[in-house]
């Protein structure tokens, strides 16, 4: 059996005026995931309404020798269109591919 470690990370707006408040639209608030296997961090996802997108990749992790950059797209988990995916969704595809994952980015 294998543990799977994972963090979220949500980042509120900073305080502000309740003008800019009231501007203030639901894609504010971010979630994102780390997958410690591929030292990759993503958010977006189609709940947040937002592509999943790469916001962090470790210097000597998995995903780096890879290829993968911080801002890249990811537009297929394994051959299936990531479009529609949740973040959620996403995290358990990759966590669930181990050292098998194939990403597709646009970068």
């Amino acid at each position: 059996m294998c543990e799977v470690q994972a963090s979220f990370t949500v980042e509120l707006p900073k305080n502000s005026s309740t003008s800019d408040q009231n501007k203030k639209s639901k894609n504010d608030v971010m979630m994102s995931f780390v997958d410690n296997l591929w030292s990759i961090e993503i958010c977006g996802g189609a709940d947040q309404h937002a592509p999943l997108t790469v916001v962090g990749v470790k210097k000597n992790g998995l995903a780096r020798r890879a290829g993968i950059k911080v801002g890249d797209i990811i537009t297929h988990i394994n051959n299936s269109p990531a479009d529609n995916l949740t973040l959620i969704d996403a995290q358990l595809e990759i966590q669930e591919s181990g050292r098998s994952l194939k990403l597709t980015v646009k970068g």
